[in-house]
This record gives structure tokens, sequence and C-alpha cells, in this order.
């Protein structure tokens, strides 16, 4: 997901055997204020400096999990700071981007 867009949220959701990735729609830091809905609360609320409303969230639901396991797993998934430390221009370049392209509408501003 490194090389995606900054301003673009994803949407992976697995339950059992039914899974689905997809363009999950524009963060509101990408939209200039001006288009904002007038009840922003919502967004204020998730609001948090420097990164705006970008964020990743995940939800796991299940029985016995192994915590530990999971976590580590999800860890790995992190860059390192060797990665961190190149240029982001370069990241399409060095890492690999395993899923299909989105279906993207586009702001019209």
């Amino acid at each position: 997901m490194v090389r995606r867009h900054s301003f673009q949220g994803g949407l992976w959701s697995l339950a059992g055997t039914i899974l689905r990735h997809q363009f999950g729609g524009e963060f509101w830091a990408a939209v200039p204020k001006k288009h904002w809905p007038k009840e922003r609360d919502y967004i204020e609320r998730a609001w948090k400096e420097p990164n705006g409303d970008c964020r990743q969230e995940i939800v796991l639901i299940g029985q016995n999990m192994d915590r530990e396991a999971l976590t580590e797993m999800l860890d790995d998934c992190l860059l390192t700071e060797e990665e961190l430390a190149i240029d982001e221009r370069k990241w399409r370049k060095n890492f690999k981007d395993p899923f299909p392209k989105w279906q993207t509408g586009i702001l019209g501003f």
C-alpha cells in the first residue's frame, strides 16, 4: 500500500471465504475545506496533526485468536526505518503493489 496515493483510503474486508479490496474514498485532508460538509464534527473528531484524517484502522473479530502472533504478523508489514528513509518519489520503483488498480472517482476541485 505504500505506493498508493497518500490521500486515498483502501477498504479491505475479509469474512470467512469472502474477500473484498477496493478504493475506500478520499481522506478529507485531500479536500479543500470550502467543499467540506457543514456538519463536520465527525471529521474534526478524527483529525490529528500533522496527517489530518489520514490513518489506518484494523478490526479483527474472532475466537481464540493468537494476539502475539497477529501482532508480529502485522508488525512485519510495517516499513523499516531504512525503508522510511527512502525518498518517497522512489517508492514506486522500490516497493511492490500486489493489489489491482482501484476504480476511483475524480475529485472535482
